[in-house]
C-alpha cells in the first residue's frame, strides 16, 4: 500500500507505518496544490491534519484512494459532499475522537448521543460510566469506573469483567469449551506476542464467554483473524491505546 502523509505527523507514526512495509510519501503542508496533487498518483491512503484542506479537486485526482485519515479536533476540512459524488459513497475517514469533538463527530456520522445520570443506581460503584450503543436490534454495552485513581473497565456486553485499559488489548467472544484459551495463547506465542494479563468471564457454564488479553506487544490484524477462526469466535478485536 502507498500512503501520502501531509503535514506535521509525528515521526514515530510515520516510522510505525514504514516498519509494517507501507510505502510512505511524507509531504509538507506548504506544498503548492499542483505539486501536492501530483504526488497523489497511486496512493491508496492519505493521512492529513486538520490544517490541510481536502476539497473536491483533491479527491477527484486521487483515483486510487480508499482511506482518508484526519488527525484533528472537530475541524471539517474534508469535502464530504464531494467524496459521496465522486466515489458513490463516503470514503472511510478516521477522525480522532475526544471529549471536545465527540458530539460533533457523532452528529456528522448520524449518531444520537443521550446522557443520563442516576445517582440512585445500585451498581456497587461510587462512580460508574456506562456507554450503550444500539444499531437496530444489536446493542453493545461498556462500563467503566475509577478506583484508587486508576481507570478500569468493569463490564463488557452483559458480563462483569474487570481490567485496566492500557496498551494493546485483544478481546474475543466465543462459546465456552475446553482448550479455547490455550489455543489463543499458542497462536500469540507463535507470533512472539507476550500476554501480560488475562481476564475471562462467562454467562453460563459452556455458554457465551469473553476473554480480555492485555499484551506486551502489538499484534497484527492477520494474527487476530487467525485466532478468531481457530476458536470460532463471534467477535474478535484488537484495541490499541496510547501510553
Amino acid at each position: 500500500m502507498r500512503v501520502l502523509v501531509i503535514g506535521a505527523i509525528a515521526p514515530e507514526g510515520v516510522a510505525h507505518l514504514r516498519e509494517r512495509g507501507i510505502d510512505v510519501d511524507a509531504a509538507p503542508d506548504t506544498l503548492a496544490n499542483g505539486e501536492l496533487y501530483g504526488r497523489l498518483a497511486g496512493c491508496e491512503a492519505v493521512i492529513t491534519r486538520s490544517s490541510t484542506a481536502v476539497p473536491a479537486e483533491f479527491l477527484a485526482r486521487a483515483c486510487s484512494l480508499r482511506i482518508l485519515g484526519r488527525a484533528g479536533v472537530g475541524v471539517d476540512n474534508i469535502d464530504g459532499d464531494a467524496d459521496r459524488s465522486i466515489y458513490g459513497s463516503e470514503l472511510y475517514r478516521k477522525t480522532a475522537v475526544n471529549l471536545v469533538n465527540g458530539r460533533l463527530v457523532a452528529r456528522e456520522r448520524g449518531l444520537e448521543i443521550a446522557v443520563h445520570t442516576d445517582e440512585d443506581a445500585g451498581s456497587g460503584y461510587t462512580n460508574l460510566v456506562t456507554v450503550t450503543t444500539q444499531a437496530g436490534t444489536a446493542r453493545k454495552i461498556l462500563a467503566g469506573t475509577v478506583f484508587d485513581g486508576v481507570p478500569r473497565i468493569v463490564r463488557l456486553k452483559d458480563l462483569h469483567i474487570e481490567c485496566i485499559p492500557e496498551g494493546h488489548i485483544l478481546v474475543l467472544s466465543y462459546e465456552d469449551r475446553p482448550g479455547v484459551v490455550g489455543r489463543i495463547g499458542s497462536i500469540l506465542g507463535r507470533h512472539n506476542v507476550n500476554i501480560a494479563s488475562m481476564h475471562v468471564r462467562r454467562r453460563t457454564r459452556r455458554g457465551c464467554a469473553i476473554v480480555v488479553l492485555l499484551l506486551d506487544e502489538d499484534v497484527a490484524d492477520e494474527v487476530v483473524e487467525e485466532a478468531e477462526k481457530a476458536v470460532q469466535a463471534d467477535f474478535a478485536r484488537i484495541v490499541r491505546l496510547g501510553p
